[in-house]
């Protein structure tokens, strides 16, 4: 398991899509069970990503963190042509099953 320092280097020095999905992946895997500031700020980074598939990564990272303040970013993901039907389907199953 990567520690918070390892994670926002391999963030920082990530530069193609490949690179950004593999630190979204280990991060996921790291996150706190509370909720943090920091990774939460990279998921959200991820979200905004020009590429699809680092959206993609970081939208299906937010079940692992499990925090409640993902909401608000799937939501407006909901409304992206590439990305809604993605986020509403993370959005059902945090609601259902992460947020009860």
């Amino acid at each position: 398991v990567y520690n918070r320092y390892e994670i926002q280097g391999l963030v920082a020095m990530a530069q193609t899509p490949d690179q950004w999905i593999d630190a979204l992946r280990k991060a996921s895997l790291a996150a706190p069970k509370e909720f943090d500031p920091e990774y939460f700020n990279l998921f959200v980074k991820g979200m905004r990503h020009p590429d699809a598939g680092v959206r993609v990564a970081a939208i299906e990272a937010a079940p692992y963190a499990k925090w409640r303040q993902f909401e608000e970013p799937l939501v407006q993901l909901t409304q992206d042509r590439e990305m809604g039907q993605h986020a509403e389907l993370m959005l059902r199953v945090m609601r259902t099953h992460e947020w009860k």
